[in-house]
C-alpha cells in the first residue's frame, strides 16, 4: 500500500488507531525518538493526522 494513501486516510479519518500504531512503531523501532523516525511512515502518519498537515493541499480534491 502506498504510504501516501496511508497518510491521506490518517488525515481524513483521524482515527486514534493511526496515532496509536505510529507511536507504538516509533517506540519499538526507534526507542521513542521521533527524530530518528523522521523518514519512517510512522512519523508521517503523526504529521498527517494534524489539522495543519503540511501536505493537506495536495489531497484537497479527495475531500469532497
Amino acid at each position: 500500500m502506498p504510504s501516501e494513501l496511508v497518510e491521506l486516510l490518517a488525515h481524513e479519518m483521524k482515527w486514534g488507531e493511526f496515532n496509536d500504531l505510529a507511536e507504538e512503531r516509533i517506540q519499538n523501532l526507534f526507542g521513542g525518538d521521533r527524530e530518528l523516525a523522521i523518514s519512517d511512515l510512522s512519523f508521517h502518519v503523526l504529521e498527517a493526522v494534524r489539522d495543519d498537515w503540511e501536505d493537506r493541499h495536495f489531497y484537497r480534491k479527495y475531500s469532497s
